[in-house]
């Protein structure tokens, strides 16, 4: 019993620091990489020493425990979402790795006695820290040069507001004729619509912006040009960002447009 739970104590401490990983490092390259083993390790490892294999492939074990962990999450993920109507996601790779994690106290002694490897076990751990701080490097540098894109609320919509969201084709209006034009949000309950804005413009062209109001509406002032058709584009706008548009065909062209 003893030897199987020295065996098992590297498991334990990757899955406790995985676990401690999701519970208090906010999200980010260090929390990925304490979290990573429970996605391609700890799953796998736990079935190779139930099953008895690690003896059997022998350098191979490392491989084989990344090859059984992915089929492992998959029919956990499945399972989930058969029982409980949904799959979360970001915990579903930590309940498996410590649901199956007594599994690893039922791997076998091997058969003949092996010669002392504290040495290995000594360069193992170096290598291992090697890696792990050169891991940690890589994906801080990643995640420090990527775009970062503003926070969004879970749901948001964008529409013209009455009248004009019945507007079933071209609008006919006068040229140089003023329009007020209103547009309406949809968001989640609770989301912050702080710093979002709308914009107005004509053929390509801004003309006018506007902040979104704690009502969630923005109303634009635009100036139709003479002309057959123009197109007039509102876009929801935040930190200099079109989120979403919708746009407006007006013809002032005074009826000489062929029938428009």
């Amino acid at each position: 019993m003893t030897r199987a739970l020295n065996r098992a104590a590297p498991s334990a401490l990757l899955l406790l620091a995985a676990l401690l990983g999701h519970l208090i490092i906010p999200a980010g390259p260090l929390r990925a990489l304490l979290v990573f083993p429970a996605v391609l390790w700890l799953p796998g490892r736990a079935l190779v020493a139930a099953l008895g294999l690690a003896t059997d492939a022998a350098r191979f074990t490392a491989p084989l425990c990344v090859a059984l962990s992915l089929p492992t999450l998959i029919a956990a993920g499945l399972l989930s979402y058969a029982v409980f109507g949904h799959l979360a996601s970001s915990v579903l790779p930590l309940w498996t790795s410590a649901a199956l994690f007594p599994l690893n106290l039922l791997e076998r002694t091997p058969p003949r006695p092996r010669r002392s490897r504290l040495p290995v076990t000594a360069w193992g751990v170096l290598l291992y820290g090697a890696g792990t701080a050169a891991a940690a490097g890589l994906l801080c540098l990643v995640w420090s040069v990527l775009p970062t894109a503003p926070p969004q609320p879970s749901y948001l919509a964008f529409a013209l507001g009455r009248p004009y969201a019945s507007v079933p084709g071209v609008l006919e209006v006068e040229p140089g004729q003023v329009l007020t034009v209103p547009t309406v949000v949809t968001a989640s309950e609770h989301a912050d619509l702080k710093g979002y804005s709308v914009a107005a413009l004509v053929d390509g062209r801004p003309v006018s912006m506007t902040p979104v109001t704690p009502a969630r509406t923005a109303s634009l002032t635009v100036t139709t040009p003479t002309g057959c058709l123009h197109q007039i584009r509102l876009a929801l706008m935040h930190a200099d960002r079109q989120l979403r548009s919708v746009d407006l065909y007006v013809d002032a062209g005074g009826g000489s447009c062929g029938g428009r």
